[in-house]
């Protein structure tokens, strides 16, 4: 059990906790429960803390393998960390005229002891499963932003991934469509 809190405000709910660094995998399941306690919905998230590689370039993944961001070592401080959650949906709102029924992947990423910036050579790469080559965007909401921008993507067609530039920390979602 973690102690959770609520912000007034924007009316979210959060919580702190620590993933051991020999680890460096966790996962936390949210139950949202009645006054009396019955069970109404349930959540999960997946977060791996990933260590910035200083030595050269490197694939930092997410704990479900469908999301990657590939660094160098320019960017990031030495002993700074990149956070990768694997999420249901993002904790903002879709961009207008976005169902989550066409929402494929969601992953959040964060960088700690380290800067905000988005080193140029930095890209991630995402998993889309589905068998046909049918047309995806990859959509970006920066941390703490409001407008979803579409970073596109580029089908690695040997494998079944979409490639884009890093653009820095915040959320990337996967479309099964194009958007807009």
């Amino acid at each position: 059990m973690v102690p959770i809190s609520n912000d007034q405000a924007s009316g979210l709910y959060t919580a702190s906790f620590t993933i051991a660094p020999e680890v460096g995998e966790g996962s936390l399941v949210v139950e949202l429960v009645d006054d009396s306690g019955r069970l109404l919905d349930l959540h999960g998230v997946a977060i791996a803390a990933r260590e910035h590689a200083t030595s050269g370039p490197m694939s930092r993944s997410a704990v479900d393998g469908n999301f990657a961001v590939f660094t160098t070592p320019q960017g990031l401080p030495p002993k700074a960390q990149i956070l990768i959650a694997a999420l249901e949906l993002p904790l903002s709102p879709l961009p207008a005229g976005v169902e989550a029924s066409v929402v494929l992947s969601v992953h959040s990423v964060t960088l700690v002891g380290g800067g905000d910036a988005a080193p140029a050579e930095w890209s991630v790469v995402v998993r889309d499963a589905r068998t046909n080559a049918s047309p995806s965007s990859l959509l970006f909401l920066p941390s703490g932003g409001r407008e979803w921008t579409n970073l596109g993507g580029t089908r690695i067609r040997e494998r079944p991934l979409v490639a884009a530039k890093f653009a820095g920390p915040g959320t990337y979602v996967l479309l099964n469509r194009v958007w807009p």
